[in-house]
């Protein structure tokens, strides 16, 4: 599967809403939980990731991300 790029990677993102994508591709550098909060800062939910992996977020539009020792970018999948 290819990624398509829709803005350019944050580093240790805090209440990164990445311009409206609800996709988001995160790489970890060390153990980090990722947080995925409401525009109303509402916690949605968190989760753990590992050093050196990685995952795709789905989040609404108007949610953000906080992850730090991380690069995160918003992607969406293309055939």
């Amino acid at each position: 599967m290819a990624y398509k790029l829709l803005g350019a990677a944050v580093s240790n993102p805090s209440d990164e809403g990445f311009s409206g994508a609800t996709l988001v591709h995160v790489v970890a550098s060390a153990d980090v939980t990722l947080t995925v909060k409401q525009a109303d800062s509402t916690v949605i939910g968190t989760i753990r990731i590992s050093a050196n992996s990685s995952i795709d977020v789905v989040k609404n539009s108007t949610d953000t991300i906080s992850c730090a020792t991380s690069i995160c970018t918003p992607i969406a999948y293309h055939w």
